[in-house]
């Protein structure tokens, strides 16, 4: 997207990317499933969007009670330090972005150490192998 950190680091930004208008997509998917709960989740940079207010309005229209926050994953037991955008809405009344109770990072070890080695898998895509 043309409203992502890097792009932005880089003076690349665009504000004619035809990426940034993917939220009018989701939208049109919420506006044609009218599911009973949504979530997104986005680069930071999106909330500072024009078509993000856009976004927020609409879903209001449609009668979704809407949330949102820039969280980091680490926060939520991802082995990676990232910020993401996180909205969440519902139609069935308010709904806020949860946070977990225990924000202790993990590190990639702790989160996949115990695993087997992929050549021990019994899983077919594991068994692919690589021509290096």
């Amino acid at each position: 997207q043309g409203f992502s950190s890097i792009r932005r680091l880089n003076k690349r930004g665009n504000k004619r990317d035809p990426r940034n208008s993917l939220v009018l997509e989701y939208l049109r998917f919420v506006r044609e499933l009218k599911p009973l709960t949504i979530m997104l989740e986005n680069v930071p940079g999106l909330q500072d969007y024009f078509l993000f207010s856009q976004l927020l309005r609409d879903l209001k229209k449609l009668g979704y009670w809407v949330d949102y926050d820039v969280v980091n994953i680490k926060d939520f037991g991802v082995p990676q330090s990232r910020r993401r955008l996180v909205l969440v809405g519902s139609r069935l009344g308010e709904l806020k972005v949860a946070y977990p109770s225990s924000r202790s990072p993990k590190t990639v070890r702790q989160t996949i150490g115990k695993l087997p080695p992929p050549s021990e898998s019994k899983d077919w895509v594991h068994k692919v192998v690589a021509n290096h």
